[in-house]
Parts: structure tokens; C-alpha cells; sequence
């Protein structure tokens, strides 16, 4: 019989689970993680006794959260105009003419 059950540490099973989602599978495989501690039975909620208890809220990364939001097109922009001043420039096509040329005279 499948039941719910809440993830309370990231692990990797069918999929990608992390801390907070819900995870349905069948009781007898969910021995050895509700051992090992990576999930947790989820009690049946009130109002609708089927659904899984709602999971805690995942942890975000602060520094993404402080970060500046800026506008990606615009960024990429300035990164390219740094990059173009920033690069070796190149020989005309006669100056590569005449390297060639001294080349095949050798």
C-alpha cells in the first residue's frame, strides 16, 4: 500500500528529493529511509484525511536572495562590449596575406 511521507533530508531515490517535498511509495520500501532517517510518516490532515501534511518551506541560498536583481539582456550586453575591448585584435585579411605569402616564399 503507497503512503505519504515527508522528506526531512535531500537523498536521491526515483528522483531528486529535497528537504520539505512529499515522497509517496510503498511501506515496505520505506523501511530502510524511515530508518536511516531521510523520511518521516506524515500524519493525515483534518479537513481531508488522504492528503499528506503540508511540507515545511525548502531553505534558500541568502546570497541569492541579497543579490542585486538586474536585467540579464543588459548585463549580457556589457559583459560582450568588455570582451570585444578586452580581446586581441586580429590582422586585417592582407596582413594575413602577407604572413602567408612569406611563408610559402620560405
Amino acid at each position: 500500500m503507497e503512503k505519504s511521507y515527508l522528506v526531512k533530508e535531500q537523498h536521491y531515490g526515483d528522483r531528486q528529493y529535497w528537504e520539505g517535498d512529499t515522497r509517496i511509495m510503498e511501506e515496505d520500501d520505506a523501511r530502510n529511509l524511515l530508518a536511516a532517517g531521510l523520511i518521516a510518516e506524515t500524519a493525515p490532515s483534518e479537513t481531508n484525511p488522504e492528503a499528506p501534511a503540508k511540507p515545511k518551506k525548502r531553505k534558500t541560498d541568502k546570497a541569492a536572495e541579497s543579490a542585486p536583481q538586474t536585467d540579464m539582456p543588459e548585463a549580457a550586453a556589457d559583459l560582450q562590449d568588455k570582451a570585444e575591448e578586452s580581446a586581441p585584435q586580429t590582422e586585417t585579411p592582407e596582413g594575413i596575406e602577407a604572413v602567408q605569402g612569406k611563408a610559402e616564399d620560405e
